[in-house]
């Protein structure tokens, strides 16, 4: 059964930071120095929750979206939940006036229950089925998978139609045989030249593009930038190709293998 895809739903975050901030500015125009204090740390805590969730959240959504992602480095959303749990500790206990107790568990439940309804951080990384290969092995694909999203976030920038569908392209061609390769981590020697040659090419016709005034790019400019993404779209498949092949090969000598293996065995 596929796993639910996570959804990020901040709304009811914000509900309960606008409550906190209206009676925060209801304590300033009071006068009320001291409650407007304890507001404005309640508030901080409140927004700082708010913030660790959203980024949690955002690298859940990219773990999720990314079939060989690796794990987040900071648990952003288990440390957005215990802030959350100290915002109401807070809140309920210098503002509400609770009892220690009664803010203890009031925060416990709205820690946990955020945790419970926003998530906790993915832990493991996702590793191809090969995981006989090691971290340092497969940092070539780790370092290719990081250019690609570089250039993704550049083609919203790009305004003609022609080279945006190019980079597009390119791009999707590219991410097909990093794919391949985390599949099959021992072609990454033989993928050498597509790693660093091939995708260092297209990063310098996306850093022409952009630091090209516009009223110089004329059209003879934006051929020659698109058929040179063009180009690299093909190498890209040709490469694909050609890793399939060696696939196909390799696997054809490792069945001869077996077979001449079985035959001796079987030989009185």
């Amino acid at each position: 059964m596929p796993q639910a895809r996570f959804v990020f739903r901040p709304g009811l975050l914000y509900l309960f930071l606008a409550l906190q901030g209206f009676s925060l500015v209801l304590a300033l125009l009071a006068g009320h120095m001291g409650q407007f204090f304890i507001k404005a740390v309640g508030f901080g805590l409140l927004y700082a929750a708010i913030r660790l969730i959203e980024k949690g959240s955002l690298a859940r959504l990219a773990y999720d979206e990314d079939p060989y992602a690796r794990a987040p480095v900071c648990p952003c959303l288990l440390y957005g939940g215990l802030t959350a749990g100290a915002a109401i500790f807070w809140i309920a206990k210098f503002s509400g006036h609770a009892s220690w107790l009664s803010a203890a568990f009031t925060a416990l439940v709205g820690a946990v229950g955020a945790m419970l309804y926003y998530g906790l951080d993915p832990k493991e990384d996702k590793h191809p089925a090969d995981r006989s290969h090691s971290d340092t092995q497969l940092k070539p694909l780790h370092e290719a998978r990081a250019r690609l999203r570089s250039l993704q976030t550049h083609l919203e920038g790009i305004d003609d139609a022609r080279l945006h569908a190019a980079l597009a392209e390119a791009l999707l061609r590219a991410e097909a045989v990093v794919r391949h390769l985390y599949d099959h981590p021992d072609q990454i020697a033989g993928a050498r030249k597509f790693l660093v040659v091939y995708l260092e090419g297209v990063e310098t016709v996306v850093a022409r593009y952009r630091q090209t005034p516009k009223e110089a790019l004329d059209a003879d400019t934006l051929e020659e930038l698109n058929a040179l993404l063009r180009r690299a779209a093909e190498r890209f498949e040709a490469e694909l190709a050609r890793l399939r092949e060696a696939q196909s090969f390799d696997l054809e000598i490792d069945i001869e293998t077996l077979k001449r293996q079985l035959d001796e065995g079987a030989r009185p």
